[in-house]
């Protein structure tokens, strides 16, 4: 199918996720990357990088292709990424991290903050957050024996007590998210893990791109960084993070 959208080609890379397969492709001319998922999902996603790309450094966005119940989208390869260092997933638990290109992506956000922040009750990275609630922690955590021990334990960050039980904190967060509350938003790429951030800088993946909560941004940053890419990313994605 490809092949007849643009010329013969040749499969250099191809990573099956659990939502989606994405690789890369050579022509004659340039390298491509592509990514395939559902058809409303790819749709989501163009809309949704279209929303950011007048703001952030992108990828261009070459072409959408519909086949049965899925799309395509193609985007221009980013050669900056080829080397070890053009991820600020490169730098992952380690000390080397350039601190100019980390304040080089800041002052983007900061830009995109000044020029796009409004208050909202919807937003694209609300798939993170409230729509997981109830299969993640009502129909999960608390339905699930083997962790019914410790959810009542206090939490304990940087040796400080708190006064919470774990129990108590997710009530609270579920309390949370049944009310429709408006959130300080600004256009952003809504999944900022490392693997989406480049050091040029260059951002990656727009699922939930458009105008998402700033703490949002900040607690999915902080999660990926502490948690899910060093220990639960890598379990199930090894390739990406070896």
């Amino acid at each position: 199918l490809l092949s007849k959208r643009i010329g013969p080609i040749k499969a250099l890379e191809i990573y099956p996720t659990q939502k989606n397969v994405n690789g890369i492709v050579s022509t004659k001319q340039k390298k491509l990357f592509f990514k395939i998922r559902k058809l409303n999902e790819s749709k989501e996603e163009v809309r949704n990088y279209y929303n950011i790309n007048s703001i952030y450094p992108v990828p261009l966005l070459r072409d959408n292709i519909k086949f049965g119940g899925r799309g395509i989208n193609i985007y221009s390869y980013e050669k900056s990424i080829e080397n070890k260092g053009g991820l600020f997933l490169d730098y992952l638990n380690k000390p080397t991290l350039n601190k100019k290109r980390l304040k080089n992506l800041i002052k983007l956000y900061r830009y995109a903050f000044k020029i796009s922040n409004k208050y909202c009750s919807k937003y694209p990275s609300e798939k993170y957050f409230g729509q997981r609630v109830k299969p993640r922690i009502i129909d999960g955590l608390f339905k699930d024996r083997r962790l019914a021990k410790i959810l009542d334990y206090n939490v304990i960050i940087n040796r400080k007590r708190y006064v919470n039980t774990t129990r108590e904190i997710i009530e609270k967060t579920v309390k949370y998210f049944k009310k429709n509350h408006k959130e300080l938003c600004f256009m952003s790429q809504g999944d900022p893990i490392t693997m989406n951030l480049g050091t040029k800088p260059v951002l990656f993946d727009f699922e939930t791109s458009g105008l998402n909560p700033l703490i949002a941004e900040f607690s999915i940053f902080f999660w990926a960084v502490f948690i899910a890419e060093s220990y639960y990313y890598p379990k199930y994605n090894k390739k990406s993070y070896v």
